[in-house]
């Protein structure tokens, strides 16, 4: 019976699913991990085995894609980076990445009883198919060392490796090379590349990691609704904020005063006061936008993607419906001409004389 071809099928070691599982065989992770540290490693463990090969997001958006030991208890995280996130605020998220996955490593460490003294040495280690640090090394490592006299280090057994599988600057292993090479372009150029590349075709044909990618790809749809609906949300809170603070703007440009411009936006005296002083910090604006900015990192990508693009067009939603709702109340106070209610809401003349009409049948129903 043919196999029924997936999107599994498509993937490449640049995929973090299919590189956890790559890693997940213990004679090629322990093999990149002795080329890239120069040194022999007898043999590896996987840390909390059932975190590791689960698939689902947890609360953080951040998976420990794989977590080992070695025989000298030296304890690593490897993980595949395709993209250089950004937060909401507009920052490289990596730096901070790697804050948390040590955090997280410490702990759980001292959770098992360990004094902050015997807490192991530790390598945080990201492949990244893009330069973050734009200097085309192929390795980026980082320890703690003094600003003042940079020869002096702390020795508190941390350190962080940037792969870059860009690059050209430094030497590496011809293995570690021909993996980079692998990354980038899925070409064959090694011994072991050609082994990598008998691993991959042999996890895609297991039936349990397919039915475990099929799992994954339904939380990440999932996932992506839940982020578009919940941006709409937001979103369209954002809108009708923002639209409030606009149309205050308008009224009080016009001359009314700051009781009747409350009145018709719904905001308190006191904003509109502060408004019309220039004075309206961004507590009270975030304050109406019911936006709560996480800082933390985002769940999943496919969550911030989905959240970005509901927000977007609930905010359009927001502002349509309070530049009608501004409308509706100056058509039925009667008292101000169709230009100066086109001037306020910000609608055109056609959408006031159909806003006018709509109101006229209601009435008559």
């Amino acid at each position: 019976m043919k196999k029924q071809v997936s999107n599994l099928d498509k993937l490449t070691l640049s995929n973090d699913f299919l590189f956890k599982h790559v890693m997940l065989r213990k004679r090629i992770c322990k093999h990149i991990l002795e080329e890239l540290l120069h040194t022999k490693i007898a043999d590896i463990t996987y840390l909390e085995a059932e975190q590791t090969l689960d698939v689902y997001p947890d609360s953080h958006g951040i998976r420990l894609d794989v977590r080992i030991a070695d025989d000298t208890n030296t304890h690593y995280n490897l993980e595949m980076q395709v993209k250089n996130p950004v937060s909401r605020t507009g920052k490289f998220q990596l730096p901070k990445r790697t804050r948390y996955y040590q955090a997280m490593l410490d702990t759980d460490m001292l959770q098992k009883g360990q004094d902050y003294d015997e807490l192991s040495p530790t390598y945080i280690i990201f492949f990244c198919l893009f330069d973050f640090f734009e200097d085309s090394q192929r390795i980026y490592t980082f320890k703690r060392r003094c600003m003042e006299n940079m020869e002096i280090e702390l020795a508190d057994e941390a350190a962080i490796m940037f792969l870059n599988t860009l690059g050209t600057k430094g030497d590496v292993s011809p293995d570690i090379q021909s993996l980079f090479d692998y990354i980038n372009n899925n070409t064959v150029t090694s011994n072991f590349t050609r082994e990598v590349a008998d691993t991959i075709t042999e996890i895609k044909n297991d039936k349990k990691v397919r039915d475990s990618y099929m799992t994954y790809e339904m939380r990440i749809k999932d996932t992506l609704a839940e982020g578009e609906a919940k941006g709409r949300v937001e979103g369209k809170a954002e809108g009708i904020a923002e639209e409030k603070l606009a149309t205050a703007k308008r009224l009080l440009r016009m001359g009314l005063s700051v009781q009747d411009v409350a009145k018709g936006t719904s905001l308190s005296v006191e904003q509109v006061e502060k408004l019309r002083l220039n004075k309206l910090d961004k507590n009270v604006r975030d304050s109406y936008m019911t936006y709560e900015m996480r800082m933390k990192d985002i769940r999943e990508e496919s969550l911030a993607e989905g959240e970005a693009k509901g927000r977007t067009e609930g905010k359009s939603e927001g502002i349509a419906e309070e530049k009608l709702r501004v409308a509706k109340l100056m058509l039925a106070k009667g008292s101000y001409s169709p230009q100066e209610i086109v001037e306020l809401s910000g609608l055109s003349i056609d959408d006031i004389e159909k806003l006018k009409h709509d109101m006229h049948v209601e009435k008559q129903e």
